[in-house]
């Protein structure tokens, strides 16, 4: 049987099987007493209760104690176990396990990474580069820029196609990921609210945990439309503001000038779906490509078929084998 593969990127963690997503999950966390909340539960009570919330295991992952350790979780590699554990659980369990893991973590988060996995009795079969994996499926010879976001950085990673994917350089943006971009998005439309409504959204805690629910779906209509009106419900009443996208992009304008600042304006690149789904951000189609999620899975497909063996020493993998016929040419 095929090994599934687990993007790791604590926006969003997905596990694919047959190169087909079957669980997916943010890397969030409530701690509150003995009990652990994860995924998108915890996301939907981030604001709620602000003090039991955590999203930084992954990026931190670690076993340095937490500001509040209890007895259900000491420290992020706790929370980090917790949130695999549920993952692999709601795809079925699956026995042997591809990761692919962007170039962000250091050799002892991967070794802390591999101890999770087999508390979790997950046999980790391989550790892919997310980058490498990502355009080893389908993309033609050439030098290319592959940029994806995650939680709390962005990664951009330098790759060069022959008959191999080879990775040759990474440049890691840290502190300049979705988290701290959602907080600037949400703050700018709760004065699009006060402005227009006379409504502050942000001074209850349930408004505010109402933005940061809507924000990914607010962001997706302003990639098909200009401005857009939106609305929060708040004791029986309707509050109503309209937002543009140049005003989204003019908030995120110097998360995208840090990033636009190490692309030469004739690289080629290729851009992770999580940071394609920012308004904006997008300039020339020409050179720049969006891969789709189910890329990163594809370019995994002939390791994930191999027979597993035990994990011994497992280091990343920075080269794939090229496509022999590539759909993507820039």
């Amino acid at each position: 049987m095929a090994a599934a593969i687990i993007e790791l990127n604590d926006h969003e963690l997905r596990l694919a099987e047959n190169g087909k997503i079957v669980a997916r999950s943010p890397g969030c966390a409530i701690v509150k007493g003995t009990d652990i909340t994860v995924g998108e539960a915890a996301c939907s009570q981030a604001h709620l209760h602000p003090r039991d919330y955590h999203n930084r295991f992954w990026y931190q992952l670690n076993q340095v104690s937490l500001r509040k350790p209890s007895r259900a979780a000491r420290h992020h590699a706790d929370l980090a176990f917790k949130h695999l554990e549920q993952l692999h659980r709601a795809a079925g369990a699956p026995d042997a396990v591809i990761f692919v893991i962007s170039a962000g973590f250091s050799k002892q988060q991967l070794a802390l990474l591999l101890g999770i996995a087999e508390a979790c009795k997950i046999n980790p079969v391989a550790l892919v580069d997310a980058a490498v994996a990502s355009a080893a499926h389908c993309v033609a010879p050439g030098t290319y820029r592959h940029i994806e976001i995650e939680l709390h950085r962005v990664v951009v990673t330098d790759l060069l196609i022959d008959v191999d994917v080879t990775r040759t350089n990474v440049d890691v943006i840290d502190g300049a990921g979705f988290d701290k971009l959602s907080e600037k998005f949400v703050a700018f439309i709760a004065d699009q609210f006060l402005a227009q409504s006379r409504f502050d959204p942000l001074h209850q805690a349930n408004t505010e945990q109402r933005m940061f629910d809507e924000l990914p779906n607010w962001l997706q209509a302003l990639q098909q439309r200009r401005e857009i009106k939106i609305y929060i419900e708040h004791r029986q009443a309707r509050f109503e503001a309209t937002i543009s996208r140049d005003d989204i992009v003019g908030v995120a304008q110097p998360l995208y000038k840090d990033i636009r600042a190490r692309i030469a304006a004739h690289d080629r690149c290729l851009i992770g779906p999580r940071l394609a789904s920012l308004p904006g951000f997008i300039e020339s189609p020409a050179t720049q490509f969006v891969l789709s999620e189910e890329m990163v899975f594809g370019g995994c497909t002939s390791l994930a078929k191999q027979p597993a063996k035990p994990n011994q020493g497992l280091s990343v993998i920075t080269r794939l084998t090229a496509a022999e016929d590539p759909s993507i040419a820039l």
